[in-house]
């Protein structure tokens, strides 16, 4: 199973840390970033599978940082937090491409249960990449096979 990796962005100190630490008890690796540009420059090193984004933060909102993610990683799944919740920024958050959407103050269990969710379709997706890699190789395996067996035949056949 791989180990699922969890970016966490919030301008709150304390929300990232009561999230990495929640987080962290429930088996994920995480890291914190105190903004979106932190967050971008975390990114190609720590790989994440999911980002957990604070939508209102200085600088690049939580939205652009979705739209960023998604340019160069479009399978990362990001779910976005706010403490400003209204109708007009969760459609945009889900109309980019959001998996979830969640206002603060946080229900852990809530959250700890979407990221759950989303784990089991990451571990899913993944089983069926190695599935069909394992399926492309024995195809080439085969051909391979197929190849040495008529170069041996038409070789037995001209003696």
């Amino acid at each position: 199973m791989t180990h699922i990796r969890i970016l966490i962005v919030d301008d709150e100190p304390d929300i990232r840390d009561l999230l990495c630490k929640f987080l962290s008890t429930q088996g994920y690796a995480c890291r914190p970033a105190a903004d979106a540009g932190e967050a971008l420059k975390a990114v190609p090193d720590f790989v994440p599978h999911i980002i957990l984004s604070d939508i209102n933060m200085p600088g690049m909102t939580g939205i652009d940082l979705l739209k960023a993610v998604h340019l160069e990683r479009p399978q990362v799944r990001v779910i976005m937090l706010t403490g400003f919740a209204s109708t007009e920024n969760a459609i945009d958050a889900l109309n980019h491409g959001a998996s979830a959407y969640f206002k603060k103050p946080l229900d852990l269990m809530e959250v700890g249960c979407a990221i759950q969710r989303i784990a089991g379709e990451i571990q899913e997706e993944l089983k069926e990449k190695i599935r069909q890699e394992d399926s492309e190789k024995e195809r080439i395996r085969l051909r391979a096979s197929n190849k040495v067996y008529r170069h041996l035949s038409n070789q037995h056949q001209r003696r």
